[in-house]
């Protein structure tokens, strides 16, 4: 148990749990939340749990905050990271660092601050931090944290995985649910513990009372006392004092109208203080962070608060001035009239030098409206924005808006609309949408209402996948010629047509966004423009345009604000995939992903996962596959981007479709048949279409495959898609398939020449290799073998040129099928055991047993059931060395899900029922489990 401190009375219980939790580092991270009514006791319990913290060796970071520092950005930040920052800035990332920097107030703000980046350098602080020794976040009044840091620490929280970190927050009981849900619920419930801080017996209380204040009572008066004050202990002290002030300490009740109300009391308290330290406290109550020099600075006069602090109602460390207790600052402003808090904040106005707080003050002091108080409340809000806080930016707008003159109208309603883009920054949809849905109803036609209207078309789109061409279209025609909004609107007009399925007409939409961007002088936006012309030209089938597309990256590389998605350098991550560039692709990747890591761009991580996992599907490491696209939907479901989960589930049964699990796939692909449509994503409804297609051509349901495949191919068509290589979208060479099964030949005929056609203008291996199988199979359906055998030899050599083993598997099948029926049995035998041997090392059974079919028709032996794919011989060559689950999936970056997974598969495979044996079995073949 701690030692309770001396004037810490009564609180065994409590002390005993406070110690438990300091003690129990192997159970981190964890939180405990002591809760309680004002003036219970919270606070000195939880100043005991820092001292036993600190006397265990943790790293503190502390913070207290007030209720007056609630709107001003990032003030808890400050204070819990604003100490160590010199200690671990030098590990940060320097996107990390700068935001935290400007977030901390320790250098001028740049480019900007973004909030996704102050979170994750916030976790990376407490990584560092955490790395030598464990870490107690621990917050008194924790349901006045302001709206940034909250922020800040709930991203951290939720991704502190195993690090020793504890949080110990101090709470209103009447304010933790309302205050705090996403901070206490960003750890699992079952790391959350909840003390509730009652009240003190009647022998503690009469402990408290002669300790603090030297006074004794008899019993009677002492029980009304506690009946009175209910246990409170600081209810208590006031009482007791209260007594003490009208000379007796033997009479209780009638002839001692002691007040009933906390508040009166304090008031009673404060009355007894010299008026001059009475206005002085006023003054530092209306303070975020108090200090004697303000005060000085604000009264002209010396500040002398020894009455104060001998009275026990404030603190001093240093220059720094505390209350003793919120209650006193509380009663002390509530106490004012309206005319006297304007004189106040007046005051306070002139002397504090940060504009945010600055422009708060003058905002509290205005009785009316006011064009500078106005103007000083818009540059607080953008500069609150460039610090990484857009909460502080929102409110602070609609302040400006408040109090901007009816005179200027034109100036509040662009202010609506830029507290709307915070609020949507900050994620408050409701709140933008209402505020947007004003300045369009209420601005006349011109640029400000068409920013309106463009901004409106998000917020829609963000909250529910709305379609909002005709809100975009109104927004083009209201922007007049002004370039950067229409250049703005004809972008977002192209990305909606691309969703809706009309490449065409988005293609157009890009190219005016592009023209308006070449004379905005704005590197950022015209990179963009220019990036999203190449792709939908891409898309449309006339190639990749590499002139465009270097310029594009030339210009990103001005452009360090931009985030990932839609850069230059995302899109040209996704060409290589598309075109089979993996080597180049996958070193893209990873650099996208760490500086999505770094700069804490949440957005981009599920859309790269997304792609790595396809990346990784395509060059046939399933299992690793499999780790990224799960990741990539946590990362999805945490960031509430519906959107993107589509394409995500899309990739997640593109791998279950091709692992075999065919329940799995459909129920897959019905979910994201139903999520394509409700978010209004085309592109992903052509995708579940194509791999519920393929599903049923590995099941040789010919019919049911070509149900999916000819309408597909016609909306395809319809949409625009000229480009074969996709994908989740290469359909053509699965069709042709399915065609020829159903004797449709002359149709499987034109779609083999089509590809053809495009693989050679493209020059698209994928197409030309898939295409010759196609023809292949067409051949030998019409009973022209030797066609066929040519056909399928150059579609092997083609596969030369790709790194897809399961399309190469395909080929040989198809070959192998045709050396058969020619009785070049050996050459068959041979070549169906290469098609099987792959198909069996990817793991797709489906597949693997039409090779086994083959085989027996021509005698061949299938091989051992004890072979591993590549992917579970190196999980298991890592565990036999002694690896754990966790350090096997942190050195192949997969999840442990998916090592569980894979081992699982190789004991069955290698018949084993333990690490032992599977290490013996290993050593015993002396080749890491392969075959």
């Amino acid at each position: 148990m701690l030692d309770a401190p001396r004037e810490l009375i009564g609180r065994d219980d409590e002390l005993a749990i406070l110690a438990d939790f300091v003690a129990g580092v192997d159970r981190l991270p964890g939180a405990l939340v002591l809760e309680g009514e004002a003036g219970i006791g919270k606070t000195a319990l939880w100043a005991a749990g820092v001292e036993a913290a600190e006397a265990a060796g943790y790293t503190v970071l502390a913070a207290r905050p007030a209720e007056v520092e609630t709107k001003i950005a990032h003030t808890v930040l400050r204070d819990l990271l604003g100490p160590s920052f010199a200690e671990v800035s030098p590990q940060l990332p320097a996107p990390q660092r700068q935001a935290l920097e400007a977030a901390l107030l320790l250098s001028d703000v740049g480019v900007g601050a973004d909030r996704g980046a102050i979170g994750v350098a916030t976790l990376s602080v407490l990584r560092a931090l955490a790395s030598g020794r464990p870490v107690v976040v621990a917050l008194d009044d924790a349901q006045w944290i302001d709206a940034p840091s909250t922020s800040a620490l709930v991203f951290a929280v939720r991704r502190l995985d195993e690090l020793p970190v504890a949080l110990l927050l101090a709470v209103r009981s009447a304010d933790l649910e309302a205050e705090l849900p996403a901070l206490v619920a960003a750890l699992p419930d079952e790391r959350v513990r909840r003390a509730r801080v009652g009240p003190l017996s009647l022998g503690a209380l009469h402990s408290l009372i002669r300790l603090r204040l030297g006074m004794t009572f008899p019993r009677p008066v002492l029980g009304r006392l506690h009946q009175t004050s209910g246990g409170n202990p600081f209810y208590a002290l006031e009482l007791a004092r209260a007594l003490g002030r009208r000379g007796g300490s033997g009479r209780l009740g009638s002839e001692l109208p002691v007040p009933r109300s906390l508040r009166a009391l304090v008031e009673e308290r404060l009355a007894a203080l010299p008026a001059e330290t009475r206005e002085l406290l006023v003054h530092a109550a209306a303070l975020a962070q108090p200090s004697v020099l303000l005060l000085e600075a604000a009264l002209d006069a010396d500040a002398d608060l020894r009455p104060a602090v001998e009275a026990q109602v404030v603190e001093l460390d240093s220059e720094r001035i505390a209350f003793a207790h919120p209650l006193f600052a509380s009663v002390l402003l509530s106490a004012l009239s309206a005319r006297e808090r304007r004189r106040v904040h007046g005051r306070l106005a002139e002397v504090v030098r940060d504009q945010e707080a600055r422009a708060r003050h003058l905002a509290l002091a205005a009785d009316r409206p006011d064009i500078a108080v106005a103007e000083a409340l818009d540059r607080a809000g953008g500069l609150a924005r460039s610090r990484g806080a857009p909460e502080a930016a929102a409110e602070l707008l609609e302040q400006a808006c408040r109090l901007t003159p009816a005179d200027r109208a034109e100036d509040r309603r662009r202010r609506i609309v830029r507290a709307a883009q915070f609020h949507l920054e900050a994620g408050a949809t409701t709140r933008a949408e209402e505020l947007l849905e004003e300045a369009v109803a209420t601005s006349p036609s011109g640029p400000v209402r068409g920013e309106a209207l463009l901004r409106l078309s998000w917020v829609r789109e963000h909250k529910d996948g709305s379609a909002t061409v005709d809100l975009l279209t109104e927004a083009l025609q209201e922007a007049k010629g002004e370039a950067r909004l229409s250049s703005e609107v004809e972008d977002a007009l192209a990305w909606q047509r691309h969703m809706s399925g009309d490449l065409e007409a988005a293609a157009k939409h890009a190219c005016s966004a592009s023209d308006l961007a070449e004379g905005l002088g704005d590197s950022s936006i015209l990179a963009r423009a220019l990036a999203n012309v190449a792709l939908l030209e891409f898309l449309l089938g006339r190639g990749v345009d590499r002139a465009l597309l270097d310029r594009a990256l030339a210009l990103e590389a001005e452009s360090v604000s931009l985030r990932i998605i839609g850069q230059p350098s995302w899109l040209l991550a996704m060409l290589q995939v598309w075109t089979g560039e993996f080597d180049a692709a996958r070193m893209n990747l990873n650099a996208l992903h760490r500086r999505a890591t770094d700069a804490g761009d949440e957005n981009a991580v599920p859309f790269i996962l997304n792609l790595q996992s396809r990346l990784a599907w395509a060059e046939g490491d399933w299992t690793r596959a499999e780790g990224f696209v799960e990741e990539a939907i946590a990362a999805a479901l945490r960031n509430a981007q519906e959107s993107e989960r589509a394409f995500v589930l899309a990739t997640k049964a593109l791998l279950a479709a091709y692992g075999g699990r065919v329940d799995v796939a459909r129920e897959i692909i019905q979910e994201g048949l139903a999520l394509a449509a409700q978010t209004r994503q085309l592109p992903a409804e052509f995708e579940f279409r194509a791999i519920s297609g393929f599903l049923e051509l590995s099941l040789r349901d010919f019919e049911a495959a070509e149900a999916q495949f000819g309408p597909l191919r016609r909306d395809l068509a319809a949409a625009g898609f000229g480009e074969p290589a996709v994908i989740a979208l290469r359909f053509h060479q699965n069709e042709i398939e399915a065609l020829v099964g159903l004797g449709r030949l002359d149709e499987a005929a034109e779609l083999v020449e089509e590809l053809e056609e495009r693989g050679r203008r493209l020059d698209r291996p994928w197409a030309l290799a898939t295409a010759g199988r196609g023809r292949a199979l067409l051949c030998n359906a019409r009973g022209d073998l030797q066609g066929a055998l040519a056909a399928a030899d150059e579609a092997v050599h083609t596969h030369a040129r790709l790194a897809e083993p399961f399309e190469l598997a395909r080929t040989l099948l198809a070959l192998g099928i045709v050396q058969r029926r020619l009785r070049r049995n050996r050459a068959a035998r041979e070549t169906l055991r290469s098609a099987f041997g792959r198909f069996e090392a990817l793991g797709a059974p489906l597949w693997a047993d039409r090779a086994r079919a083959e085989l027996a028709r021509v005698g061949g032996h299938v091989g051992s059931p004890g072979t591993l794919t590549p992917a579970e011989g190196r999980i298991a060559a890592l565990v036999a060395q002694g690896r754990s689950n966790k350090e096997v999936a942190s050195e192949l970056y997969i999840s442990v899900h998916t090592v569980e997974a894979a081992l699982t598969r190789a004991y069955s495979k290698l018949g084993v029922r333990s690490r032992t044996q599977l290490a013996r079995e290993l050593a015993s073949r002396g080749d890491g489990g392969k075959m």
